[in-house]
């Protein structure tokens, strides 16, 4: 019996997934898919974890000038979030850092892309190449939740 529930899992999951965007979230739990081990590899296919008011790893890294798909999983009963991307040396990245994003003036200066806000579920964002640099990776809902995103 074990035997065929595994076999189950992985025919659910299946290989070779389409990388088209949904855009719109699902709902209930979703398990994932397993983050690189360390986090940081590149990879122009990322996915990333919001529970307990946090992001489940703290460095992506994509390649430059590509097409990035983005998998986002909202695993927070009744928190809402999102993935935005800053210039690393933007205001709103660093007043948030401080913890007080409201001091900045200009909380778009520096915005590279920002994801519609995910209320519970799974949804893939699809952010076009970036140059290369050094970014920030933040929910908007949350400053707190933010990790470095690295463009090689």
């Amino acid at each position: 019996m074990v035997v065929l529930l595994v076999t189950a899992a992985a025919s659910a999951c299946g290989g070779g997934g389409d990388p088209t965007p949904t855009g719109a979230p699902t709902s209930g739990v979703i398990a994932p898919p397993a983050s690189p081990a360390g986090g940081c590899e590149p990879s122009a296919q990322q996915a990333l974890v919001a529970a307990g008011l946090t992001f489940d790893r703290s460095c992506i890294t994509v390649p430059a000038h590509e097409q990035t798909f983005l998998s986002l999983t909202n695993n927070d009963p009744g928190e809402s979030h999102n993935v935005a991307i800053y210039r690393a040396d933007a205001c709103f990245v660093q007043a948030a850092r401080e913890g007080d994003a409201s001091t900045c003036s200009h909380p778009k200066e520096g915005l590279r892309y920002q994801g519609s806000v995910l209320a519970q579920g799974q949804t893939t964002y699809h952010i076009l190449g970036l140059r290369v640099g050094k970014y920030t990776f933040i929910c908007t809902v949350h400053p707190s939740m933010h990790g470095k995103f690295n463009v090689t």
